[in-house]
């Protein structure tokens, strides 16, 4: 996926950042990335046709991670398998389903490590699977669902483009090359922590002069990340990387492709030849980059990319002469497809219907304003709702899942308030949210604003070193004790062994975590389903709490991680 060794060839336009900083934005997400992420802890049950919901709940744990920090959340799912794609498509389809028949193989040998690492190889997301995370993306408030018409990564260039949005998460540097002005690579939940590229920063990224500065031309990266080889160019030129890439374009100025791609072997002094079927591939897959097909929310209608270009003729390109990049269909349809109510094949699978009228927020709203870019990304502010009521929009309602808390002035002999990295960042509203209740379908509940009486430590806070100390228990869920069945899940060593062993005061005597384990092992913070309530609130440290319920839970065979005292005591110390 993507353009190999892209990320460290441009590392000067990336930072290490956490998605707070994205606080009251647009934020758009690359749903497949998430979906393939997810699948991997029940590639079994996929790969043997069981139901699951596993990773639905996966993809819930990162879209309420973003609606925490009150953003607007923009879920962007992958389309019709573009056409300039499909000779690479089909072989990896065959190499999943060769993968999936050797695990199957090993299994019955009763070779289960084997048999994991061939099921992870041919997991493989279904149209079913992106419908029910359609689903449920769509009855959580603050929230806007689009299918791509082909690919997710063009769809999510041309809202960074339009700038109806502030940022992009994925974990396909393709977005890279397609343009789109900040990405976020590698998001952890709960803890936020990102990699951060910033396409202003690209020009100094090359260290070829005639590449640099004011000299850059974002034409010539495309072209250098095509060269390399990429999903519409699989092979690129055998012994070029983006290295030699960079030093050929760097010693010509000729725009012409066909002018300037048979230079390569004298410039680069390669033993290779170009032929006019490799050029000819070059700029169908610059071609793919520049013009595939995406959709517009707001006017409800297919479009290129970038306008079509006129051709040496001077006569205007359309779709049907770039039928590689994609086929433009009519309004309506194209409407169909984009709400998820059709499958690949055209077919239809689903009646939903956009609300009228349209919250302001929405991507679907036509009186949408395009997004600034010009102030500092953490200096937003807030999302605000349009109504003090909860709304029953579903992904249109009008109305934030969580109030922004209001900023109290200090007596002046009040005690001083905690630093701002443990204050919460926002307070449960009193009535429940409809996004509490689809999160709980899914074995999930929103975390609780602890007071003083949780006697936690925490009393509600969330800093950055409890975020990493506390992780969910979504991650770091170890196999239950009747999940024996199950061959897959390698067990992990509980947190609080390795915290105690952290923390050892090294003379042989019992640390303080060591004693609180010891004396409070029996209570932690996670709570069943029916027991969430203010009487018994939850760290908000741990993120989405686990809930134990074993009998309607989907996913009954992982057992939850305690979060427990010590780790309370481990997050407060920092």
């Amino acid at each position: 996926m993507g353009i190999g060794g892209l990320i460290p060839f441009v590392e000067k336009a990336c930072r290490k950042g956490i998605i707070k900083e994205f606080q009251g934005k647009s934020i758009a997400v690359d749903v497949s990335c998430l979906l393939h992420k997810g699948s991997v802890y029940c590639m079994d049950k996929l790969a043997q046709g069981q139901e699951t919901d596993f990773y639905v709940a996966y993809v819930l744990k990162y879209v309420q991670m973003l609606l925490m920090h009150h953003c607007h959340v923009v879920m962007v799912f992958d389309g019709r398998s573009v056409p300039a794609k499909k000779g690479i498509n089909d072989g990896r389809r065959e190499k999943r389903n060769a993968n999936r028949a050797r695990g199957f193989a090993l299994l019955a040998e009763g070779k289960t490590a084997e048999a994991y690492e061939f099921f992870r190889k041919s997991t493989e997301i279904t149209f079913k699977m992106v419908h029910r995370t359609i689903q449920a993306c769509r009855k959580l408030n603050n929230v806007d669902v689009i299918v791509a018409p082909y690919e997710s990564d063009a769809q999510l260039a041309y809202l960074s483009q339009q700038k109806l949005v502030h940022a992009v998460v994925t974990e396909d540097s393709d977005l890279i090359v397609y343009g789109c002005e900040k990405v976020i690579f590698k998001l952890e939940a709960p803890s936020g922590d990102c990699t951060i590229y910033d396409k202003a920063m690209l020009p100094s990224c090359q260290t070829r002069h005639t590449l640099s500065g004011e000299n850059f031309d974002f034409v010539k990266f495309r072209r250098i990340c095509i060269l390399t080889g990429c999903d519409y160019l699989e092979t690129g030129l055998p012994g070029v990387g983006l290295k030699k890439a960079s030093e050929f374009f760097s010693k010509t100025s000729e725009r012409d492709l066909a002018m300037a791609l048979p230079r390569i072997p004298r410039y680069l002094n390669l033993s290779v030849k170009i032929t006019s079927d490799f050029i000819s591939d070059f700029v169908r897959a610059e071609n793919t980059f520049l013009h595939q097909v995406v959709f517009d929310p707001r006017r409800r209608c297919q479009l290129p990319l970038n306008p079509y270009e006129n051709d040496k003729e001077g006569v205007p390109m359309d779709h049907t002469r770039l039928p590689y990049a994609g086929k433009i269909l009519s309004d309506d349809e194209a409407t169909q497809f984009a709400l998820g109510n059709r499958d690949h094949s055209g077919a239809i699978v689903d009646d939903y219907r956009l609300p009228d009228p349209l919250p302001e927020w929405s991507m679907w709203n036509s009186n949408r304003a395009p997004k600034s870019f010009s102030e500092s990304p953490n200096r937003g502010s807030p999302l605000k709702p349009t109504s003090t009521h909860s709304s029953s929009l579903g992904a249109f309602g009008a109305i934030s899942p969580v109030k922004r808390v209001a900023p109290q002035k200090r007596l002046r002999n009040s005690p001083a308030k905690p630093p701002p990295d443990s204050a919460p960042l926002m307070r449960r509203s009193s009535k429940s949210s409809f996004n509490d209740d689809i999160l709980k379908i899914y074995g999930y509940a929103l975390p609780m604003d602890t007071g003083a009486e949780s006697g936690s430590g925490c009393a509600g806070s969330q800093s950055p070193a409890a975020a990493t100390a506390m992780r969910s228990p979504y991650f770091s869920a170890v196999r239950s004790s009747s999940a024996s069945s199950n061959p897959f899940k390698k067990p992990r060593p509980a947190t609080d062994e390795i915290e105690s062993k952290k923390e050892g005061n090294g003379d042989g005597g019992v640390s303080l975590l060591d004693e609180l384990d010891k004396n409070e092992s029996t209570q932690t913070t996670t709570v069943a389903r029916s027991s969430i309530s203010p009487e018994k609130p939850t760290c908000r440290a741990s993120g989405l709490t686990r809930t134990s319920s074993r009998d309607s839970n989907p996913f009954a065979r992982f057992e939850c991680q305690p979060v427990g005292l010590a780790h309370a005591a481990a997050a407060c110390r920092k």
